[in-house]
């Protein structure tokens, strides 16, 4: 169970922001991540 992931996807989905658009803030702020790295943490791979 990737408890994190699923954490990530619900407040991110809550907020109506897409993989991309989260990981855009995600960049503002300091931290270099990737739309696909998102995905891979939302799906446990």
């Amino acid at each position: 169970m990737n408890i994190t992931g699923e954490k990530i996807k619900g407040i991110r989905k809550r907020r109506g922001l897409s993989q991309e658009q989260l990981s855009a803030k995600y960049n503002l702020l300091g931290f270099d991540t990737s739309r696909s790295t998102l995905a891979k943490i939302e799906h446990n791979s």
